[in-house]
């Protein structure tokens, strides 16, 4: 019998590996592996849980770095293939994780909130990076990787408690999910992209957002808003949390 670890991890795989590969030139996107570019940002975290208690999801990946594309590359030339394994590109996106803030802050919010960071599945509405050439991703873009690939991801999480979505625009994706009213769907603005994010924690003089205490309002709307709604979706704000629905 395959232990539900690995029934989980062989399922993101096997999703994974076909979002890595993934030809469709979108418009808006960088997706071209042959330089570099692959679509990117699912994993489980850490891989050895055998459930999934979180989901966090964002709008899309940030833009690559120079050497995040050479490294994907390199892996590629290893194998003599068009694609970097999935396994290779899971090393990649670990070791980003383990120190980048787009990763850390939602965790440590997570950690203040009070809430599991046992099992956490690492999605994007679009998985690839957006263009320089342009300010916005196109609606088309959002709405075709929508039904191609996050529709599978909530699959994933049919006993998955809370969603946690990094931004409005991942919020008003993921709200229309197969499953959505099952969950405790949490909004909270974007770790890295909005300043506001850094204002849900106590002003620490010297200290990282990662290591500043949340703010009591915040943390007491919580306690409140989990002791008297089974399921709900919610805006986390600097002044507290508001209930969008019920």
């Amino acid at each position: 019998m395959i232990s539900p670890n690995k029934k989980l991890v062989r399922t993101i795989e096997e999703l994974a590996t076909r979002i890595i590969q993934c030809g469709e030139k979108c418009e808006g996107i960088e997706n071209n592996q042959k330089e570099g570019y692959y679509p990117r940002a699912f994993f489980l975290d850490p891989e050895s849980t055998p459930q999934i208690d979180v989901a966090i999801i964002g709008e899309n990946p940030g833009n690559s770095s120079c050497l995040e594309r050479e490294f994907y590359l390199a892996l590629a030339e290893r194998d003599a293939s068009e694609f970097a394994t999935f396994e290779d590109c899971w090393r990649v996106w670990k070791s980003i994780a383990k120190q980048h803030d787009y990763y850390q802050r939602p965790k440590h919010l997570l950690k203040e909130l009070g809430l599991s960071l046992k099992g956490i599945l690492w999605a994007e509405v679009v998985f690839c990076e957006k263009s320089p050439s342009i300010k916005r991703i196109p609606g088309k873009t959002f709405e075709k990787c929508f039904s191609r690939f996050l529709t599978e991801v909530a699959k994933l999480l049919l006993e998955t408690k809370y969603v946690v979505c990094l931004g409005t625009t991942a919020f008003q994706y993921v709200k229309n999910l197969p499953h959505s009213d099952q969950w405790k769907m949490i909004s909270v603005y974007h770790p890295t992209g909005s300043r506001v994010f850094a204002n849900y924690f106590k002003k620490e003089k010297g200290k990282k957002v990662t290591e500043r205490k949340l703010r009591n309002k915040i943390l007491k709307d919580f306690k409140q808003l989990e002791n008297s709604h089974e399921r709900y979706a919610c805006k986390v704000r600097p002044d507290g949390i508001k209930l969008i629905e019920s």
